[in-house]
């Protein structure tokens, strides 16, 4: 089980690592990545928590639904400035993070 969770660990750190690109080499806007993104990744996570038995009706209640609407504006909010933010500043090996670089005054 605990190799299990090394390729899990492995395969989201490649997706992770994979994002910059995509943004820059899709060519689409960032409203059209997050759209894709989050729409297929919605699919995903139902699928898995359906097959699993995680949903069922008795759980679905209006503050819990409410509570998930909210979550996911904030996340699609997320996603919505990090990819504008990699079309305005893309990273680079040889940039250090914003936080280190000294500022001329």
């Amino acid at each position: 089980m605990k190799q299990s969770g090394v390729f899990e660990m492995l395969a989201a750190m490649a997706i992770c690592g994979t994002i910059g690109i995509t943004v820059l080499m899709s060519g689409q806007s960032e409203v059209s990545l997050i759209f894709y993104r989050c729409f297929f990744g919605a699919l995903v996570l139902l699928a898995i928590c359906l097959l699993r038995g995680y949903i069922s009706a008795s759980i679905l209640k209006p503050r819990l639904i409410a509570y998930s609407l909210v979550g996911g504006a904030a996340l699609l909010a997320n996603w919505y400035f990090l990819f504008r933010g990699l079309r305005e500043d893309p990273p680079s090996a040889s940039q250090p993070p914003s936080t280190t670089r000294s500022r001329s005054s």
